[in-house]
């Protein structure tokens, strides 16, 4: 299930991309078009093992998919064993301070994973933060995943 808010996106993604019509040969997918957290609400019914949020790289950052009430939302759509993960790549906003004091105040496990590669005129370095529960991410390598400190100025 993949929600996008831009029609030009989800047409982009069909006509010049391979990726949706290679899940075809799988579980048949679905694109929701519309705000990602209103179409996640109406989703009353679903579980789902993993969350991606990937809209934070732009200069405009969403901060309504940040909150205690987008967690709570996340997280009731998740399955006992989901994982919520965030790209917070950015080159103008860290956003890893933040949402660590989300999940710390949700009291769930958490990890940033940094992809620092030497970034070309094209590519920039991949930042990844993740939440679930301590037995969920226990299972999973997170030997390249550190686990940032807390920022007590951030107040939840």
């Amino acid at each position: 299930t993949y929600v996008e808010i831009d029609p030009a996106v989800v047409d982009t993604a069909q006509d010049y991309f391979t990726y949706l019509s290679d899940c075809q040969r799988g579980k048949p997918h679905r694109i929701l078009l519309g705000d990602g957290r209103l179409e996640i609400a109406k989703l009353q019914d679903e579980k789902f093992d993993l969350i991606a949020i990937d809209v934070f790289s732009s200069d405009y950052i969403p901060a309504h998919l940040m909150t205690r009430e987008a967690l709570a939302l996340y997280r009731d759509r998740l399955s006992a064993n989901g994982v919520l993960l965030f790209h917070i790549s950015n080159n103008f906003f860290d956003l890893a301070p933040v949402l660590t004091a989300l999940a710390i105040d949700a009291g769930l496990d958490y990890r940033l994973q940094e992809i620092l590669q030497a970034p070309t005129f094209h590519e920039r370095p991949s930042r990844w933060f993740v939440m679930g529960s301590a037995a969920t991410l226990d299972r999973y390598d997170t030997d390249t995943w550190t686990k940032p400190d807390a920022d007590d100025s951030i107040a939840m």
